[in-house]
């Protein structure tokens, strides 16, 4: 079962996107579990798991599409917008390092994406026949 950890901050406009595709896809497979998660601590229940069957749903400022990353890396040259980022950020960086996430898988959603629209996208990256395709 692939499990889907999707990040948000309602107190930032548009950094909720990803509990928004989260109600949208919620249901819609039994191989999938999507999990809301308001604080980066939330993580922390998944660390040590396999993480090829971990995914991080996350709305991320400046894209233009619903993108697919391997790696947190790209992430760590650009600026936070809100502490939620920074947190969510240091703890992704600390668990890899630790060698208790060592793969980790971000599904970014633009701020402020129409959530039918991004769901569609999301849903097409987490088929069921493999790994997702960027």
């Amino acid at each position: 079962m692939k499990t889907v950890l999707c990040f948000g901050s309602g107190g930032i406009e548009g950094d909720d996107a990803a509990f928004d595709v989260c109600r949208e896809l919620v249901g819609h497979s039994d191989d999938v579990q999507f999990v809301m998660c308001d604080t980066p601590m939330d993580i922390l229940g998944y660390a040590g798991r396999d993480s090829k069957d971990i995914y991080i749903l996350d709305a991320v400022k400046g894209l233009n599409s619903v993108s697919f990353f391997e790696s947190v890396d790209v992430f760590r040259r650009n600026r936070s917008v809100t502490a939620h980022d920074q947190d969510l950020g240091m703890m992704l960086k600390v668990l890899i390092e630790m060698k208790m996430l060592p793969d980790v898988r971000i599904i970014g959603i633009p701020m402020g994406s129409n959530a039918s629209e991004a769901a569609k996208e999301v849903s097409r990256l987490l088929s069921l026949s493999g790994s997702p395709r960027p």
